[in-house]
């Protein structure tokens, strides 16, 4: 199933499109076929996120919302907050952004959302949605874990060709950055930033 999420994407890439579809939905067939919670919800995540790269972002939403309630039934915490963070993460790519967020924010544990939120980011910011991707990393509270997640959207912004967003988003870390208290942590968070920009920064 998940060599199959991989042809999809591949496929799409190529130029392919109608033959990706056809695969991605037959991934998404197989993935709802598994028995054991965890596989299964990792399974229909990585098959959304095929979806969407596909253009089937209806689709990508409704494998992504199954995942979902499936992920809720998982007992061991650890596990749930794993695979919701993947979850979010699809629903992100396929340019949910409203239920990616909703979906960020029901984990629980506070530095497991952090790093939910920030992969959200990242994600929306690849799919070409600078705006929602900024206002998602701004929405971490820690200083710290805020610049990490708003570098993460200033890379890949610069890597999908938005040079200028891009350094906008890594000047408003910067400015974060330099307003930590903690001098190591302050120089760790303004590499990070340094590190985003890249050597044209």
């Amino acid at each position: 199933m998940g060599v199959l999420a991989r042809v999809a994407e591949a496929l799409a890439r190529a130029g392919e499109t109608d033959r990706a579809r056809q695969v991605a939905d037959n991934a998404a067939s197989t993935a709802e076929q598994i028995e054991a919670s965890q596989e299964r919800v990792r399974g229909l995540a990585r098959v959304a996120e095929a979806l969407a790269q596909v253009g089937e972002t209806d689709r990508a939403r409704q494998v992504a919302d199954n995942a979902a309630s499936t992920a809720e039934r998982i007992e061991a915490s650890q596990e749930r907050v794993r695979v919701l963070a993947r979850v979010a993460e699809a629903l992100a790519r396929a340019g949910h952004a409203g239920e990616a967020l909703a979906m960020a924010e029901r984990i629980e544990a506070s530095q497991e959302r952090v790093w939910a939120l920030a992969e959200v980011a990242e994600a929306l910011a690849r799919a070409g949605h600078a705006g929602e991707a900024l206002a998602m990393a701004e929405r971490i509270e820690a200083s710290q874990e805020r610049v990490r997640g708003l570098a993460r959207v200033a890379e890949a912004l610069a890597q999908v060709g938005e040079t200028d967003r891009a350094r906008q988003v890594a000047d408003n870390a910067a400015s974060t950055a330099e307003r930590i208290e903690a001098p190591r942590e302050r120089v760790w968070a303004l590499a990070r930033v340094a590190e985003a920009l890249g050597p044209g920064g």
